[in-house]
């Protein structure tokens, strides 16, 4: 919760007061995630909603979050962002450049706010996911891997402008995104994003 008020006390809506590295689009601001975010993110990620969904559904220890925490923010390859909306946190969304692969990468979300998972919003996280991966990054490719019983993951991905790729084993499916079908996909919504 620390990193909520923050929030607030900044003003995240104001361009000149945006912490580095963050980026701003769609009425949606990535933070880079912080040490102050380990416990909000770590309890998010523990919700039985969240975890089911997750490869590894295991339940993360503080411990854990924290190890996990040193290990990726010295690494070039991971970009862990906390999602804001309306100056409240409301998820994550990261990005992991694939190690064989310097223009492709693995995107994740998660909205932890049940109040913004079944509008508009989870659209303005991803695509300033997406923004940032293809213009910032100038990423090529992204390759998503959603649970097969994840109907409302699959559906989401399809209209973001993903193509089903090669099945994978324990259930999970593949999914890859080009610029110019997320392009396409992105058209088609944006005209509604008012924020």
């Amino acid at each position: 919760m620390f990193a909520v008020v923050i929030a607030r006390r900044t003003g995240l809506s104001d361009v000149a007061t945006l912490p580095p590295g963050a980026f701003q689009r769609y009425g949606v601001t990535l933070c880079p995630l912080q040490a102050d975010d380990l416990e909000m993110v770590r309890t998010w990620r523990n919700d039985p909603s969240i975890a089911s969904m997750m490869v590894d559904q295991s339940y993360i220890s503080s411990e854990q979050q924290a190890a996990w925490f040193a290990r990726i923010s010295s690494s070039p390859r991971h970009f862990f962002f906390v999602a804001y909306f309306r100056d409240e946190a409301i998820g994550v969304a990261s990005l992991t450049l694939c190690a064989e692969h310097a223009q492709e990468a693995e995107p994740a979300l998660y909205i932890a706010d049940e109040r913004y998972r079944h509008n508009l919003v989870p659209f303005c996280v991803v695509f300033a996911l997406l923004d940032f991966a293809f213009e910032q990054l100038a990423l090529k490719r992204l390759n998503a891997r959603v649970f097969a019983y994840n109907v409302a993951a699959r559906r989401f991905n399809a209209s973001c402008g993903y193509q089903p790729s090669t099945p994978e084993g324990d259930g999970l499916n593949s999914y890859q995104l080009v610029p110019a079908d997320y392009y396409v996909a992105r058209a088609k919504y944006s005209r509604f994003i008012r924020y």
